[in-house]
C-alpha cells in the first residue's frame, strides 16, 4: 500500500515540477535567447534552474518510499533534460558558426597583415578552437552528460576546409601571376 501511495504521489510531484519548469520565466527567456545566438552563462543558469526544480522534488517527495522516489526523480530528470536539449543543441550550432566566422575574419586579417600562410592558419585555427572550447565549457549543463565532440569535429572540418579553399585561391592567384610574367 505504501509503495502504491508513493508511486501516485511521487508521480504527481514530478508532474507538478515538470509543469512548473516548463512555465518558468527564467527558462523561457533562456530558451528564447538560445534561438538567436550563444548565451553567456547558459550552462550555469540552466543548471541552477534545473537544480532548484530537482531540490523541490526531493523535499516534497522525501517521506515516500526511496525506491519509488528515486525512480520518479530519474524519470523527471530525463523528461526535463529532453525538454532543454534542443536549446543546448541550438547554442552549439550558434557557437560553431560564430567561431567559424571569427576565424575567417582573423585569418584574412593575419594574411593581409603579411603573416605567413602556414603560421596564420595554425595560430588562427588554434585560437578558434580555444574560443569554441571556452564556449562549450560555458554552455555545459551539469545535470546532463551531453557530448560536444561532434560539434567540435564539425568545426575542425569547417576550419580545415576554409584553410584549403584559401590556399587553393592563393595558389591560383600565384599561378596566374606567374603565367602573366
Amino acid at each position: 500500500f505504501q509503495v502504491m501511495v508513493a508511486t501516485v504521489r511521487c508521480e504527481e510531484i514530478a508532474n507538478e515540477r515538470c509543469t512548473d519548469f516548463a512555465q518558468n520565466q527564467e527558462w523561457l527567456q533562456l530558451e528564447e535567447a538560445a534561438q538567436s545566438g550563444p548565451v553567456a552563462g547558459f550552462g550555469k543558469r540552466l543548471s541552477s534552474i534545473l537544480g532548484k526544480c530537482f531540490s523541490e522534488y526531493d523535499s516534497e517527495a522525501a517521506f515516500f518510499d526511496e525506491g519509488v522516489r528515486t525512480a520518479k526523480r530519474k524519470h523527471l530528470e530525463e523528461k526535463l533534460l529532453q525538454l532543454v536539449q534542443p536549446a543546448f543543441q541550438c547554442i552549439m550550432g550558434h557557437l560553431r558558426n560564430q567561431t567559424l566566422e571569427k576565424f575567417k575574419d582573423a585569418f584574412e586579417k593575419a594574411l593581409k597583415g603579411g603573416e605567413g600562410f602556414s603560421a596564420a592558419a595554425n595560430s588562427c585555427r588554434q585560437s578558434s578552437i580555444n574560443l569554441f572550447d571556452e564556449g562549450c565549457a560555458d554552455s555545459v549543463v551539469e545535470q546532463a552528460d551531453w557530448d560536444t565532440s561532434k560539434a567540435r569535429s564539425k568545426l575542425l572540418r569547417d576550419l580545415d576546409e576554409h584553410i584549403s579553399s584559401v590556399r587553393a585561391a592563393k595558389l591560383a592567384d600565384l599561378t596566374s601571376l606567374y603565367e602573366v610574367k
